[in-house]
């Protein structure tokens, strides 16, 4: 059994009751080929920031505030609710902001490599990449939690939580085989 194959046994003998299966593509199988268009020397990915999630609540308040005028002085306390929650999660992050070395908040793409922060993996050190993606069935809908991997030629494998990026699977597999084979 190869490694990458023992990797996704162990990860869907994780998998907890209410997480449906575990799927994993290359990201060759994942590409969108009307995607690969002229891109710049490098790309950055970042995560997408707490401020647009701010915006989509303010958003969706105003749109309840439109919906309903005969009651503003709920929706007022709602948005101050909103808005308070909004600063104190700020406010704490800014105190104590989080340590983790494995947190990756960026991924820059480019024709010599992968960037993570600031750890760089050549595409030579790298033998395959992957998307992986597992269903889950928790609440009222299903959802879908997205992973990078990075097989190595070592033999080691990162997993990169890919849920709060900017750019969507299919595109990230696409800017991820258009680096990997551009020329040197």
């Amino acid at each position: 059994m190869s490694e990458i194959e023992a990797f996704v046994e162990r990860e869907k003998k994780a998998l907890s009751w209410y997480e449906g299966h575990l799927e994993i593509w290359t990201t060759k199988e994942f590409v969108n080929p009307s995607l690969n268009t002229k891109l710049p020397a490098e790309t950055v990915i970042k995560r997408t920031s707490s401020f647009s999630y701010l915006l989509f609540y303010l958003g969706f308040i105003f749109i309840c505030y439109l919906k309903a005028p005969s009651n503003k002085t709920s929706l007022y306390g709602m948005m101050a609710i909103h808005l308070i929650i909004y600063l104190l999660y700020l406010v704490i992050s800014w105190i104590n902001p989080s340590e983790d070395e494995d947190d990756v908040a960026s991924i820059t793409l480019n024709k010599d490599g992968i960037r993570l922060n600031k750890m760089q993996i050549n595409w030579c050190d790298i033998q395959e990449t992957y998307i992986m993606n597992k269903r889950t069935y928790l609440g009222k809908g299903r959802g879908i939690i997205s992973n990078l991997i990075i097989h190595k030629m070592d033999n080691t494998i990162g997993k990169i939580d890919t849920n709060t990026f900017v750019a969507s699977d299919i595109k990230l597999a696409t800017l991820i085989e258009h680096y990997k084979n551009s020329p040197k």
